[in-house]
C-alpha cells in the first residue's frame, strides 16, 4: 500500500489543480484531462478504471479509516473521482458523471477533518458543497 507523504500530496495535489483548471478552461483537450487524471491516480498506486467501477463502500474498505488507510490517499481518491465527474459531464455521460460525484462526496465526508490539505487545495467542506450542487443540479 502506498502511503503519501506531505511532498508526494503536494505535487499530487497541484497536478489536480492544473487538471481542474483545464476542465474549467473552454476548449479544453478531454484526451489530455482523462490521460492527466489516470496519472494521477496511478502516483497514488491505483488505476483509475477500478476506482471509477467501485462503489464509495468498497474504497471506504480499501483506504477508509476503518481500514487503517492513508486519509490523504482517501482525500486523493475523492479528488479524482469528483474531477472525474465533472469531465464525465462536460462529455455527456450524465449517468457516469453523477456515479463518480455521488461517489466523491460520500469519500470526502469520510476524509479525517484534521487532515491537513495543500494550501492550493479546496477546503473539504467546500469541495464538499460543490459536490452537493452538480449532484442537486442534476436531480432538476
Amino acid at each position: 500500500m502506498i502511503i503519501l507523504n506531505a511532498q508526494q500530496l503536494q505535487r499530487l495535489s497541484e497536478a489536480l489543480l492544473r487538471l481542474e483548471r483545464m476542465l474549467e478552461a473552454e476548449g479544453a483537450d478531454p484526451g489530455a484531462i482523462r490521460e492527466g487524471l489516470e496519472e494521477a491516480a496511478h502516483r497514488m498506486g491505483v488505476h483509475l478504471a477500478v476506482v471509477r467501477l467501485a462503489d464509495a463502500g468498497t474504497l471506504l474498505r480499501l483506504h477508509g479509516p476503518a481500514s487503517g488507510g492513508d486519509p490523504a490517499k482517501l482525500w486523493a481518491t475523492a479528488e479524482i473521482l469528483f474531477l472525474d465527474g465533472i469531465r464525465a459531464r462536460a462529455e455527456g455521460e450524465l449517468s457516469e458523471a453523477r456515479q463518480r460525484i455521488r461517489t466523491a462526496l460520500a469519500l470526502f465526508g469520510e476524509v479525517d477533518p484534521g487532515l491537513k490539505l495543500p494550501e492550493a487545495s479546496p477546503p473539504l467542506g467546500e469541495r464538499m458543497d460543490q459536490a452537493q450542487m452538480l449532484l442537486d443540479g442534476e436531480a432538476r
